[in-house]
């Protein structure tokens, strides 16, 4: 019984997580500022 809801409580935060992140991730910031550094330097 204590197993189950150690797993259930980290999914919690990582369901409400992922919504808000596709939004706005922090690994998609920086790949969106470098992509438009990118096309001018494959130039």
């Amino acid at each position: 019984m204590f197993v189950y809801p150690r797993p259930i409580a980290a999914y919690l935060p990582d369901l409400p997580l992922m919504k808000k992140a596709p939004a706005t991730p922090p690994k998609t910031a920086p790949a969106i500022t470098a992509a438009p550094t990118t096309p001018p330097a494959s130039r």
